[in-house]
């Protein structure tokens, strides 16, 4: 049940004071209630109420993507994202996380869950193209084992510091008021891990690597062709903040 300060009549004068008088961070947490929030934190643009939504039933010509972040011990993660082509917001609507998991599992499991959309790229982590040698004796990679279970997919953008640009603008503001990046309340693990990632303490524009950063960074492969929407502009658009705001 969401409360703050206000609600509680028995509090003094000086602190009420005290409580109105705090800036940053402190104050969204100790004034506004606000616990998403943290010193250090990499995403404090994130809200709850403002970036999950409830699911519904995405229209069947929106373009659809995945991206993938590999893992065996730790867990592998895909994201899938349908992007609104009437304002280029980006919807999260559906994740697998899950360790333990072999290749050709993964594989598997994503082409379970694609079937029946138009799935136009499976972005993944670029790591998973280096080969190694199985105990057969086959010189093969992880996309390799992919691909022979009916999933191809392309590399990802891996330049860190410009994903996590990508994840910052997204999770702005667009012209109409509304954040850039809509997730469905299903995907618990994007949802429960993006605003708790803290910075790196020694590069101090990335995300730290240390952190349970799966979901993440399949967030950033999902987002590998999306660009700036400044450069995006036309002039005839320029006039229009719908169309000047898109971006894919």
């Amino acid at each position: 049940i969401p409360c703050n300060y206000k609600d509680n009549p028995f509090l003094n004068k000086e602190y009420v004071e005290y409580l109105e008088s705090l800036e940053g961070d402190l104050a969204k947490m100790w004034r506004d209630g606000d616990w998403d929030v943290f010193e250090g934190q990499a995403f404090p643009l994130w809200r709850h109420d403002r970036h999950v939504v409830n699911p519904f039933e995405l229209p069947v010509h929106w373009v659809r993507k995945t991206g993938t972040d590999w893992g065996y011990a730790k867990p592998f993660c895909t994201l899938w994202g349908a992007i609104d082509p009437d304002t280029s917001r980006v919807y999260v609507y559906r994740e697998v996380y899950q360790d333990r998991l072999s290749d050709q599992t993964q594989a598997r499991t994503i082409g379970k869950y694609s079937a029946g959309e138009n799935i136009i790229r499976h972005f993944a982590d670029p790591s998973m193209w280096t080969k190694s040698e199985k105990q057969q004796g086959f010189i093969t990679s992880t996309a390799d084992e992919y691909k022979g279970e009916g999933v191809l997919l392309t590399p990802a953008q891996n330049d860190r510091l410009a994903g996590k640009r990508k994840v910052d603008r997204l999770l702005s503001d667009m012209p109409d008021g509304k954040p850039g990046l809509q997730v469905f309340s299903t995907c618990v693990n994007l949802i429960r891990t993006l605003p708790a990632l803290p910075y790196d303490k020694t590069r101090v524009e990335d995300v730290d690597t240390d952190a349970e950063d799966h979901a993440y960074d399949a967030l950033r492969y999902l987002l590998s062709d999306i660009r700036d929407p400044a450069k995006q502009i036309k002039k005839d658009d320029k006039k229009h903040p719908l169309k000047a705001a898109r971006y894919l």
